[in-house]
């Protein structure tokens, strides 16, 4: 057996789930096509969606493998055909601290086991970089019918057909799209940063246990024991903040970080988590004074750097945005997000070649970050390579269906490669179902129609 699987494989034992999903990550870098890889992935991301493409991919490889294919019934992506699933384990709803350490140290572990802690991961999209994923528009889309495997980094051919209207490759829509949809990210801070010992001190390391497996809820129960016993415990406030902040109930974590801050004002991460959860509440706020507080009483906190950079992109100020992510990317070397957020900034300063080596770079140290394929997908359509921008654009829009700007790109990319039309028509369908101002999506209707001899229906597009 591959050492960096058994690695990563004794790491979710051990609870540790942020190492095992770098360990598979890495793994996954150099051989894509192992059935049991994807499914032991989907045991180590965060959200329901990722499981399930995950499990899609695992299945994809080996069409008999029974344990993807109950993963996907459970998990609602899957009609049951002939699959039986197993029977859910029991849930014990009151869990002593003692008994949460025995469970942790129970050598037993087997796939079902590793499929239900992949279930319970958080569904966390705050992210929304895409953050904001949810728009607020509920819009049952038709769903293509080929299948993009995970892109790899080779040329394809040629397309034939030079179209008779000329489409821009970059969106123009008459709004751009927020910031706040492209940085965000799919990930779980790691608590490490705030390890430090309590006087319930099992309580403090259930939680963190609990955590890293994306159990929210169980990771908040008992770092409330730990402020009960000891409520200047400033950063097991911040902590629960972070429980209520990745299930998007802001206002509860706004309360769990001013706790944290009056426990002890000097706490940097508390005035971070503060910016975050009142940026998702309202937007147009000025966050700028808690960033600066949260870096100036910890200047080796990475994350708020990272928050800095994109609050000066957000403002139109490169220069700082760009000081920002350089400290960021110092502080976090092996971090996808300060590549991503450099391709984000290179990409608005008009640079897509410089924007394609950062973007590369995040799409290849994390595998499962679908803003780098949105952004990765991007570059290349500014670089006049729709061939490659294709599956990016297909994977991307097929997790995050509520993003006009994905849509749109993607019919640019399908227009661009001579794809079906019907196929290229229902990408703009969907992103004008979005935001109806995408000239861009008109623009390809009409040109579509053109070629299809249906005057009339270019003239309404």
């Amino acid at each position: 057996m591959n050492e960096l699987f058994k690695n990563a494989q004794q790491a979710l034992r051990d609870g540790d789930r942020v190492r095992a999903r770098d360990l598979m990550t890495r793994l996954l870098k150099e051989t894509k096509d192992n059935p049991e890889y994807w499914f032991w992935m989907s045991a180590m991301v965060d959200t329901r969606k990722e499981q399930v493409y995950c499990l899609q991919q695992a299945l994809q490889l080996d069409p008999e493998h029974a344990g993807a294919r109950r993963g996907l019934v459970w998990l609602g992506a899957r009609s049951p055909d002939d699959v039986s699933p197993a029977a859910p384990p029991d849930v014990q709803w009151q869990v002593k601290v003692v008994e949460e350490a025995e469970r942790e140290r129970t050598p037993f572990f087997t796939a079902r086991r590793v499929l239900t802690l992949g279930i319970g991961g958080l569904l966390v999209f705050v992210l929304l970089w895409w953050g904001v994923f949810n728009s607020g528009v509920q819009q049952t889309q038709t769903r293509r019918a080929y299948t993009i495997v995970p892109w790899t980094d080779t040329p394809g051919p040629t397309p034939s057909r030079t179209p008779t209207l000329r489409v821009s490759l970059t969106p123009t829509p008459v709004t751009p799209t927020p910031l706040a949809m492209i940085l965000e990210a799919t990930y779980t801070p790691t608590p490490l940063y705030v390890n430090t010992p309590h006087a319930i001190s099992e309580a403090y390391a259930a939680g963190l246990r609990a955590f890293q497996r994306g159990d929210l809820p169980k990771a908040r129960g008992f770092w409330q024991q730990v402020v009960q016993a000891a409520p200047e415990a400033a950063d097991v406030w911040y902590l629960i903040g972070e429980t209520y902040r990745l299930e998007e109930d802001y206002e509860h974590a706004l309360d769990a970080y001013r706790e944290s801050i009056q426990a002890n004002p000097d706490f940097a991460p508390a005035y971070l988590g503060e910016a975050r959860a009142t940026r998702a509440l309202k937007p147009r706020t000025d966050v700028h004074e808690w960033l600066q507080t949260a870096v100036s009483l910890d200047p080796n906190l990475g994350e708020a750097y990272l928050e800095l950079g994109r609050y000066w992109m957000e403002n139109d100020d490169t220069i700082q945005a760009a000081e920002a992510l350089t400290q960021a990317l110092t502080l976090m070397p092996d971090s996808p997000l300060p590549y991503l957020y450099r391709a984000r900034l290179a990409l608005k300063n008009g640079h897509p070649e410089t924007a394609l080596a950062a973007a590369r770079e995040a799409h290849q140290r994390d595998l499962l970050l679908l803003p780098a394929y949105f952004t990765l997908g991007e570059v290349y359509l500014q670089l006049d390579d729709p061939q490659r921008a294709l599956p990016l654009l297909d994977t991307y829009t097929r997790f995050v269906e509520d993003d006009p700007q994905g849509w749109v790109m993607l019919a640019q990319a399908l227009y661009a490669t001579n794809s079906d039309a019907d196929i290229t028509l229902q990408a703009t369908e969907n992103a004008l179902a979005l935001d109806d101002q995408l000239v861009a999506a008109y623009l390809i209707q009409g040109d579509i129609y053109l070629q299809q001899e249906m005057a009339q229906q270019a003239i309404n597009a």
